[in-house]
């Protein structure tokens, strides 16, 4: 199986790194990853993966990208997808009929949205951020713009990635799309990679080594210690407190901010009962090695 992953690529600390990392890992040898990056933009370290830096901003971005693929005949096209990404509105305008004309030609594609603005947000705090005028005009532009993009990436591609369940709501229950398209990965989740993040500590991996090389998550072990969260919060992820912050800033809800408290709330009190577990079993496992 050939992919083009088609994103900016940025060093270590970049979640693309971690994404083309995993797809790498789990392809293993039996498939190829070619990775589109952007001209002019400073890519991974190291000497894998190979980045081919193809594309400019613009709106002819589409014409490389489109040679790039037809070059590669991949499989499967992942595509990275932020507002600015690919160049400004017209850009904006152009990457949806892009997409369709993929599909047309026989190209499985998924796509990441890195952003998903709620029309909650459109007030006139939002369009100063981005040294715009708010007025009447501008708001119903904005939103008629937002729900054209999203509406028709969701229709045009395969699968459409988001990274909290908070991003998928919006893109349902605002803009009406297609629920069985929309899949969550949280950012910088690792479920992808084949090599789970490693335990450094040399005293936890000597004393526990079953934890050696295990990906350690908070609600894993809550769920193994029986420990409950509100049904609501359960579904929660680290990238949604941040937009529940951005959705309280913009929309005034308090819904947001209780939410938000709540998560945070469950977090710190669950954190004491499996610190106190873990306490209670290292001195059950030190007393009896003597």
């Amino acid at each position: 199986m050939k992919t083009v992953f088609i994103a900016n690529f940025l060093p270590d600390t970049n979640y693309t790194r971690d994404l083309s990392q995993g797809f790498i890992e789990a392809m293993e040898k039996r498939d190829k990853l070619f990775l589109c990056g952007r001209k002019g933009e400073p890519v991974i370290d190291g000497k894998k993966p190979d980045v081919d830096l193809v594309w400019k901003k613009g709106a002819f971005f589409f014409i490389p990208i489109f040679m790039y693929i037809l070059k590669r005949r991949p499989n499967l096209i992942h595509f990275q997808h932020e507002f600015i990404m690919y160049g400004g509105v017209l850009s904006g305008f152009i990457f949806p009929w892009l997409i369709l004309f993929l599909r047309i030609i026989k190209f499985k594609i998924v796509i990441t949205l890195h952003v998903i603005i709620s029309t909650k947000q459109l007030n006139k705090d939002f369009f100063e951020s981005f040294g715009l005028k708010y007025n009447f005009l501008s708001r119903i532009s904005a939103k008629l713009f937002l729900a054209y993009s999203y509406k028709l990436l969701v229709i045009f591609s395969n699968i459409v990635i988001v990274h909290t369940p908070l991003m998928r709501r919006v893109l349902i229950e605002q803009y009406k799309c297609n629920p069985d398209k929309i899949k969550v990965i949280e950012l910088g989740n690792r479920m992808l990679s084949k090599h789970p993040i490693p335990i450094r500590n040399p005293y936890i991996v000597k004393k526990f080594p079953m934890l050696k090389n295990k990906d350690i998550i908070l609600k894993k072990i809550e769920k193994t210690l029986g420990v409950k969260r509100n049904p609501i919060i359960e579904k929660f992820y680290g990238g949604d407190a941040l937009t529940l912050w951005r959705m309280y800033r913009a929309t005034g809800d308090d819904y947001y901010l209780n939410l938000l408290v709540e998560y945070n709330e469950y977090d710190i009190v669950n954190l004491k009962i499996v610190t106190e577990h873990c306490v209670k079993k290292m001195k059950e496992i030190l007393f009896n090695s003597h």
